[in-house]
């Protein structure tokens, strides 16, 4: 019996972690700051780099209940190359 409800418990919280991550794409954040990259759907216009807080007041998404791909923004990035230079 206890195996059988362990099944149906984990096999509940899979269905539910699915359900609100269903057609989501992934949410690019910077590995380093936490900032999250907004991608505009022109491609001549720049990314945009915001916070959590400030994404979710836009888009109406909590970021914690999405996928996210790990990156770096530009002033990350430009941080980490110079020290991996001066290494």
């Amino acid at each position: 019996m206890s195996v059988n409800l362990a099944t149906m418990t984990h096999h509940t919280q899979q269905e539910q972690t699915e359900s609100r991550t269903r057609g989501k794409s992934l949410l690019p954040v910077c590995c380093m700051c936490g900032l999250i990259r907004i991608e505009s759907q022109s491609p001549a216009a720049p990314e945009r780099w915001v916070t959590s807080r400030l994404y979710e007041k836009t888009h109406q998404i909590d970021p914690r209940e999405c996928l996210f791909t790990h990156t770096y923004c530009p002033g990350c990035y430009t941080k980490f190359m110079r020290k991996v230079r001066a290494a």
